[in-house]
């Protein structure tokens, strides 16, 4: 821990007053090299022991029934809460973390982060349990003069529980009667405690819980400039996705500003400008792709009043009316994300003066051609160990014949271990990242309409009835409006096209389906669908048949959302239309869908 700001307990400021002091310390010049003087986890360490040591002191006293002071007996009922402050600490603000944070140079606060000056004055200063709002106050404050890195804001709360840590082993050394971790004497600690101790080490540990309830992701993005550039994005897809995602945007900007020295404010807005001054953009804003966007899932050859049409399926995502415009699916050079995480990475790069180390560069290399380096890699070491175990044969005597019958009989285990040793390999040079995704957890939007497809065949009542349930359990996991569910469904294997009972086994699940839509379409949607397809002969397995069983269940529907006439599904019940949809996610009739699974899958092909 650094050493303390404040050598004796300070008055309590008002919101006016405090808000001077922040913008005091704003003014401050800085390093951007970090800090230095004794760290923090060593610190951190000794005021642990110090606290271990009050803690078993006064439980000793307490089994003895000794009297303990007000302020010990806090300490006492919340050690748990001390402890797990401490190790969030450790394990929140690693030594190289903490030494890159920016530093002010001026006295009496030299060599300290920047960051931390700033939190031990506000916990100094201000009851964070009382004021909800100090800690976003005071830093708005303080961006008023100069503003704070990523880095510096993502600290914050470890930082502010770390100042209150402090003020706590103050506190308790003037229990204890010995000296603090600041110099300050056990008379100078003891006259802090006389009279004092309950309300401080009170207030510390109300200030802990206090930290522990703020939603400090909120928070962040809240005070943060970069988020506030970044929000600024001309396809207005950054805000709509989700908060892993648009904290790998920001990790990219943060890294391209040190890399540069440059502000990192100044990075995100340069990104901004590239899409706005890019031939991507016309005047209304990010153009759409020029790809056919999928057509509705409805019999082509349906065009009655109420069902859609592919022009209206192209009216839907371009945004006639029928739907609001929607930007999800713009072309990604109209993205912020493209100039961060694109092939447009490098223009931002040129435009910030940076050159990649030769390693980024080789590593950027190897990410391009990944496939030829992945099959090559393969073939390399097939090669290889084919190779030496020819040479080997050779040299232990056998003739070039008996070389080659054992490569032969060779090739496939070698590939199998080549293969093996690539699998275990790549992931240990290839750090994994995640892929970027849209925020759903309000639900999907209407231009991302999904059809949840379940191919499964009629057998009997007892059959169907189960796929009903498991359709009605799929819905209750997502209840979602934009997430639809399909029934794709084929008659048993049969000597004859069609079969006694037949119509009255797709009676029975068609009745199912409109009793689902009842049930759960409140009278105004239709989430639940059938889709059936005739048996066609086989003359290799010399029955009638779904076409392709399962697969060719999936091949038939991607052919009739895409209006092909060549598929053979029919709608099973003509008065519930499927509208379009963008999307469709296959499960097996043995699949369960877990809740949220849905919007987490439809979230992610989109950028």
């Amino acid at each position: 821990m650094p050493e303390p700001i404040l050598k004796e307990h300070e008055d309590i400021l008002s919101p006016a007053r405090l808000g001077d002091l922040a913008r005091r310390l704003a003014a401050q010049e800085i390093s951007r090299d970090g800090g230095s003087g004794v760290s923090h986890l060593q610190q951190l360490k000794v005021l642990e022991a110090l606290l271990m040591r009050a803690r078993s002191h006064f439980a000793s006293q307490a089994d003895k029934k000794i009297e303990v002071p007000s302020g010990a007996e806090w300490l006492l009922d919340n050690y748990y809460l001390v402890q797990q402050v401490v190790r969030q600490v450790r394990q929140d603000l690693p030594e190289g973390f903490y030494r890159q944070l920016p530093a002010l140079l001026d006295e009496p606060y030299a060599g300290l982060p920047r960051i931390y000056v700033l939190a031990s004055e506000l916990t100094s200063r201000r009851e964070i349990h009382l004021d909800r709002n100090a800690v976003r106050h005071f830093v708005a404050d303080f961006q008023t003069v100069a503003t704070l890195t990523i880095g510096e804001l993502w600290a914050l709360p470890a930082l502010l529980r770390l100042a209150i840590l402090d003020r706590l082993g103050r506190e308790v050394a003037g229990l204890l009667g010995v000296p603090h971790l600041s110099g300050e004497t056990a008379d100078e600690n003891a006259r802090r405690g006389d009279g004092t101790e309950l309300s401080a080490i009170a207030g510390c540990i109300l200030d802990l819980r206090a930290i522990e309830l703020q939603d400090w992701k909120v928070m962040f993005e809240d005070l943060s400039r970069v988020e506030q550039i970044l929000r600024k994005d001309p396809a207005e897809v950054y805000t709509r996705m989700d908060f892993e995602t648009r904290d790998r945007y920001r990790k990219v900007i943060e890294d391209l500003a040190r890399a540069t020295d440059t502000p990192e404010e100044v990075v995100a807005q340069q990104a901004i400008d590239l899409i706005i001054h890019s031939e991507g953009l016309g005047v209304g804003g990010p153009q759409f792709e020029s790809s056919e966007p999928s057509k509705p899932g409805l019999d082509p050859a349906t065009t009655e009043p109420g069902l859609h049409t592919s022009a209206d399926l192209q009216g839907f995502l371009a945004g006639d009316g029928k739907a609001e415009p929607s930007t999800l699916f713009a072309d990604r050079k109209g993205h912020v994300g493209y100039f961060l995480l694109d092939r447009g990475r490098e223009v931002l790069e040129g435009r910030m003066g940076y050159s990649p180390a030769p390693g980024v560069r080789l590593r950027r290399w190897f990410t391009a051609h990944a496939l030829p380096f992945y099959l090559g890699s393969i073939f390399f070491l097939t090669l290889t160990g084919l190779g030496a175990l020819a040479t080997l044969t050779v040299a232990w005597g056998g003739s070039l014949p008996l070389a080659a019958l054992a490569v032969l009989i060779s090739g496939v285990p070698a590939v199998s271990v080549a293969v093996g040793l690539v699998h275990s390999l790549v992931p240990r040079l290839v750090s994994p990242h995640l892929l970027p995704k849209m925020d759903f957890q309000d639900g999907v939007p209407r231009e991302c309409t999904t059809l949840v497809a379940i191919p499964a065949l009629l057998i009997d009542s007892a059959q169907v009835q189960s796929l009903l349930r498991q359709l009605e359990q799929h819905y209750l996991s997502t209840d979602d409006e934009q997430i639809l569910f399909a029934l794709l469904t084929d008659f048993g294997d049969a000597p004859h096209e069609q079969m006694l009972g037949d119509e009255a086994l797709l009676a029975r699940t068609r009745a199912g389906i409109r009793q689902l839509n009842q049930k759960h379409g409140e009278g105004r949607r239709t989430p639940f669908h059938l889709l059936q397809r005739k048996r066609e002969w086989n003359p290799s397995e010399g029955v009638w048949m779904g076409w392709e069983r399962k697969r060719g269940k999936l091949a038939d529907l991607s052919d009739w959302l895409t209006g092909s006439a060549t598929s053979s599904y029919e709608l099973a019940d003509p008065d519930v239309p499927l509208p379009p949809v963008r999307y469709v996610i296959t499960l097996d009739t043995d699949s369960l869908l877990i809740r949220g699974g849905a919007s987490r899958l439809i979230a992610t092909p989109i950028r």
